[in-house]
């Protein structure tokens, strides 16, 4: 398989990750278990979910 095609696959791959990754995160981040958490444990939770 050529190297262009390989980055081509590899490209389309990381922005549908992306996409869906910044999908799922900001539902966790709006998820009532989230909002409920405790103060300390919630800067923790947003800075797994940031990264």
């Amino acid at each position: 398989m050529p190297i262009r095609i390989r980055k081509l696959i590899g490209a389309l791959f990381m922005v549908v990750y992306v996409i869906f990754y910044a999908l799922i995160a900001m539902a966790l981040a709006q998820s009532r278990p989230l909002q409920e958490a405790s103060p300390w444990l919630q800067p923790l939770l947003y800075a797994v979910l940031g990264t």
